[in-house]
């Protein structure tokens, strides 16, 4: 949703720019998927799922009350994304967006 919701946002992200940076981004996000959705006349988002390969993306979706899954697709080890979790047990880690494993999680 978020590329729908802000299509001239830059892919990629500094991976220095704090979590709380980041969950203001997923919350604008989410805010701005219930304003289309309200004019829709659907039903708000109930689950925000934020798949991130970074820490601080990690942190961000707790912060933004989204679902996290980390991927390590990026330079960050299963270990260091589960470590950056408030809930490290119960994070969801891939080593790839390929699987169906996703769209198990998603759906």
């Amino acid at each position: 949703m978020h590329w729908r919701c802000f299509p001239s946002f830059p892919k990629g992200w500094d991976i220095s720019k704090p979590a709380s940076d980041r969950a203001e981004l997923l919350r604008a996000a989410r805010a701005k998927a219930n304003a289309a959705m309200a004019a829709a006349e659907e039903a708000a988002v109930e689950r925000h799922i934020h798949i991130g390969d970074a820490p601080y993306d990690i942190q961000a979706a707790e912060m933004a009350g989204c679902v996290p899954i980390g991927v390590t697709t990026g330079i960050f080890s299963e270990d260091v994304l589960r470590k950056a979790s408030k809930n490290p047990d119960a994070l969801v880690v891939l080593s790839s967006l390929e699987s169906t494993e996703v769209d198990a999680l998603v759906l």
